[in-house]
């Protein structure tokens, strides 16, 4: 009995990846020591969730600011940023496409800002809208949508409010971190007071295009998430309660 328990848990253990990935693999640590492999939280959540991303993104005369977010119920999960300069739209895509192979992100919605309807002479005329649907499409990277334009200060106190509900990966956003926490005012030296509009730099850019978040955050929907796998019971695991609710009734006439 013991033996056909035990081959049960065998069983069960190895039917189920997360104790595969937890128990069976070794890796090398920082400090060069042999050490069982552990998913983290970022790890977990990639094979359990990662499913339907979307791509915030803010235009820029440079480049392209681009953050990488989940949809999640009553919360948003930002799980990379990135800024691309130097090849546009195409280099930007190819990025995506490459992070998309690399983590199987299947991606959503690109939110683009208002200025994607200016036309692009390079293309024949084309809006970059059209030119970014026609891309999208063609590589099977989801959808385009634009977001509204909005006054700067609205971005700002949108940001403010949802900030409770934003969870950050932290090695994926370390860079859209940075500029949001350098994002500031512009000091006028002359008058000794603060400038209306935030300072344009290196920061305000990550920055931007995370405001455009807070734009559309209320419109966003929480994307599917994979149904909790349910565990086969073993004698370890079963309860009083789960071996009475599992004991056929039987009733007979008397």
């Amino acid at each position: 009995m013991a033996r056909r328990a035990d081959f049960q848990t065998a069983v069960d253990q190895f039917s189920n990846w997360r104790w595969r990935l937890n128990n069976l693999y070794w890796i090398t640590d920082k400090s060069g020591r042999r050490v069982r492999f552990e998913m983290n939280w970022t790890q977990m959540t990639f094979f359990e969730e990662m499913h339907y991303l979307n791509v915030l993104l803010k235009a820029r005369q440079l480049g392209l600011s681009v953050w990488l977010f989940q949809v999640l119920p009553g919360r948003v999960r930002m799980i990379g940023y990135f800024e691309h300069t130097g090849t546009g739209m195409d280099g930007m895509l190819d990025e995506l496409e490459r992070r998309g192979a690399e983590h199987g992100y299947v991606y959503g919605v690109h939110n683009m800002p208002h200025d994607i309807k200016v036309r692009e002479w390079t293309r024949g005329g084309m809006t970059r809208i059209e030119v970014m649907l026609r891309e999208v499409k063609a590589r099977g990277l989801g959808t385009v949508r634009k977001i509204e334009r909005a006054y700067v200060h609205d971005r700002i106190n949108g940001t403010r409010r949802i900030l409770a509900k934003i969870e950050f990966d932290q090695a994926g956003c370390i860079q859209g971190i940075k500029c949001l926490r350098n994002y500031r005012k512009d000091w006028d030296e002359d008058l000794s007071v603060f400038r209306d509009a935030p300072l344009h730099n290196w920061a305000s850019h990550g920055a931007d295009a995370f405001g455009g978040l807070a734009i559309i955050f209320t419109g966003l929907a929480p994307e599917p998430l994979k149904p909790e796998p349910k565990r086969l019971p073993t004698l370890q695991t079963t309860t009083f309660n789960d071996f009475v609710a599992a004991t056929p009734a039987y009733s007979e006439r008397v």
